[in-house]
C-alpha cells in the first residue's frame, strides 16, 4: 500500500485506474480485520485515493462496505494506544471525508 500511494500521489490518473478495478473494495476489506499497524498505509492509501478522484469516493460510499462502521471500529480500537496515533489519524479524517455530511 505504501508504494500505491506514492504512484498515486505523483501520478492522480492512477487513483482512477485503480478504483476501476475494485481498489477501494480490497482496501475497505482489508480494514474488516482488527486494527493492525499495516493498517497504517492501507488507511493512508484510501485518503490519496479519495482526495485524488471522484470515483474512489462514489466506490467507499457504497452501502454494501458499511464504511462508517468499519472505520469506527478501527477507531476505537487504536484510542489511547500511541502505536496507532497515526493510524487514528487517518481514520478520523476518512471518517470526516465519506461518512459526515
Amino acid at each position: 500500500c505504501f508504494f500505491l500511494g506514492v504512484v498515486c500521489t505523483d501520478h492522480k490518473g492512477t487513483v482512477d485506474e485503480l478504483s476501476k478495478m475494485g481498489l477501494v473494495h480490497q482496501l475497505v476489506s482489508i480494514l474488516q480485520e482488527p486494527l493492525s499497524l499495516s493498517h497504517e498505509h492501507v488507511l493512508s492509501l484510501l485518503v490519496t485515493m479519495l482526495e485524488a478522484s471522484d470515483s474512489a469516493r462514489t466506490d467507499i460510499m457504497d452501502p454494501a462496505l458499511g464504511v462508517e462502521r468499519t472505520l469506527s471500529d478501527r477507531l476505537a480500537e487504536g484510542r489511547g494506544k500511541e502505536e496507532f496515533n497515526e493510524s487514528i489519524l487517518h481514520l478520523t479524517q476518512l471518517l470526516n471525508m465519506c461518512c459526515k455530511n
